[in-house]
């Protein structure tokens, strides 16, 4: 399957003598922001810590995005939600930008997943899966702007590798790179995306289904050949498969993953105790002629065990019609953003250099201003379990309930005329994550969780003062019934732990319960739908502060 003893610079340290003038004419007006700061690029040579660059974020407070298409910016919509809030939302990830302490600006950064895996000695396989009418997912990653490079120059060779004949006509390309011991390799699979009529069609050698048998192919034919070996047999270690999708890609890479793992239940349940697949998917869209239920919607929840699943998603693409996304359930965390449909993928960092000056180009981070902690790449999967929604610096804002996520989605599309389906989806999709999981954010300060218990309890007294409406009369009741009970044991300081956290578990219940069987089409349902959410998660909260023996 192709030269295994390739060996090629590793995709997250790209060096450049200096910025291409092709890249240079990609780039956007937050790139302009981030340039080289000397004193502290020089500082590291392994890319353990990120640096900001010092800047104003209010430059940057709206994408080229949102602009063109006349949305509100999402971190304008996140700060007029948060408004009741004593301190600003953004002030964390301000006071670090404008910081004039080098020091503030150094973030623990999470990236390349799997040269870590491998250099703890685990077995590791990645593979890439670009969007439709791309030839390889990191090509802009790598200085490839073009949908069809030309791909048997040295230079294309050098950075995806050789083309193997593993799939249907060939066509996957695989990037080897030795990592750690001299035993061990990372093995890369760049996989292209559907390529009839330049994309526009699902078809071809690289259509949704292909691409799919594809993954599961890759994926079996690793598994089966790690636990084969004499090696393994004898010292069995962890087996991880990281891979990445993009548009119909990764509507593809979720089909292949989902029968991966239907695979290993029925035939290799062994290696059920030592697989983990890390997923990152990008914008999962099936495009206009995907009819088939598996390409509309995907349910992980069964596979949760094994499975580690990031969706990235925006609010608002470029494209006016026909970019639905996927409706997935079960993945681990949520990114919502207003981008266009590459989701950020082509925002390049620029700003760092090794110790001999020369430039590095890397993705643009991710930054997670409540822990000083930065996320690009793979390591995305190491972000904590939360739906999020970033803004155009690429700021990271957990949402506490699907009520604050719905609420900030809704004004940041102010003035947006088309792609309601698509909100509508994305808004399900975090809905459906805040029933399915057990959600507090443990970075609340106790003057937020106060702030929050304050609004909240308004509106829990407007559910207990609730008239009955037919269509969702008998679930409102139980809310209600349940709520009540809550209100109860508040004013009973004396009842027992046991006893109390019962009376929370019922009334969280109930709230799941209303949640997942309704979804109205009306704005006063809606408005109660969001209203059961909030009440949820801070049900959420007080018991988790009950366990944990804080105030509450």
């Amino acid at each position: 399957m192709g030269d295994n003893n390739l060996l090629v610079r590793p995709e997250e340290n790209v060096m450049l003598k200096e910025v291409p003038k092709s890249l240079e004419e990609k780039m956007t007006g937050q790139d302009q922001i981030y340039r080289t700061d000397r004193d502290i690029m020089e500082a590291t040579k392994r890319q353990e810590y990120y640096y900001m660059e010092r800047h104003d974020p209010a430059q940057t407070a709206k994408l080229a995005h949102e602009k063109k298409y006349g949305l509100k910016a999402i971190r304008d919509a996140i700060r007029n939600f948060f408004k009741f809030k004593t301190k600003d939302v953004f002030s964390e990830y301000d006071k670090l930008a404008t910081s004039e302490n080098a020091e503030d600006r150094k973030l623990k950064l999470h990236h390349s997943l799997g040269t870590r895996l491998v250099e703890e000695g685990q077995n590791v396989m990645e593979i890439d899966v670009g969007g439709s009418g791309y030839y390889a997912f990191r090509k802009a990653h790598a200085g490839f702007y073009d949908k069809k490079p030309k791909t048997d120059t040295e230079h294309f060779k050098a950075t995806f590798g050789a083309k193997v004949d593993h799939a249907s006509k060939g066509g996957i390309f695989q990037k080897v790179k030795k990592v750690g011991a001299a035993r061990k390799e990372l093995e890369r699979y760049n996989i292209s995306g559907p390529l009839s009529v330049r994309g526009l069609l699902d078809g071809g050698d690289f259509s949704i289904n292909k691409i799919a048998g594809y993954v599961y192919d890759l994926g079996q034919s690793y598994i089966t050949s790690v636990m084969s070996s004499e090696e393994w047999e004898m010292n069995p270690t962890p087996i991880t498969l990281n891979i990445q999708g993009h548009s119909r890609g990764g509507v593809g890479t979720t089909i292949g993953i989902k029968r991966i793992l239907e695979w290993v239940k029925a035939y290799n349940p062994v290696a059920l105790d030592f697989l983990k697949i890390n997923y990152l998917q990008y914008d999962p869209v099936p495009g206009p002629d995907s009819f088939a239920e598996e390409k509309l919607k995907a349910d992980l929840r069964p596979f949760a065990k094994n499975l580690n699943v990031t969706t990235i998603t925006s609010t608002y693409v470029d494209h006016a019609a026909f970019f639905t996304p996927m409706q997935v359930r079960g993945q681990q965390r949520i990114i919502v953003q207003a981008n266009n449909h590459s989701v950020g993928l082509a925002d390049m960092d620029i700003t760092q250099k090794d110790a001999a000056g020369r430039q590095k180009l890397h993705r643009k981070a991710l930054i997670d201003p409540k822990t000083k902690q930065a996320y690009r790449g793979s390591g995305m999967n190491e972000l904590p379990n939360a739906v999020f929604l970033q803004d155009a610096n690429g700021t990271l804002v957990r949402m506490r309930s699907y009520a604050q996520a719905r609420a900030i989605i809704d004004d940041s599309r102010n003035g947006a005329y088309l792609q309601g389906g698509r909100a509508d989806v994305v808004k399900k999709m975090i809905k459906e994550w805040f029933i399915d999981n057990e959600y507090v954010d443990e970075t609340e300060t106790d003057e937020e969780y106060q702030e929050e218990k304050t609004r909240v309890d308004e509106v829990m007294d407007r559910l207990l003062d609730h008239r009955r409406i037919r269509k969702d009369s008998d679930l409102m009741e139980n809310v209600k019934t349940t709520l009540a009970d809550v209100r109860s044991a508040r004013a009973n300081p004396q009842m027992a732990e046991r006893e109390r956290k019962q009376v929370y578990k019922d009334a969280i219940t109930a709230c799941k319960n209303y949640m997942e069987k309704r979804d109205p089409s009306t704005k006063a349902g809606k408005e109660r739908l969001s209203m059961v959410s909030d009440v949820l998660s801070q049900l959420r909260a007080e018991i988790f502060r009950i366990t944990n023996k804080k105030t509450y």
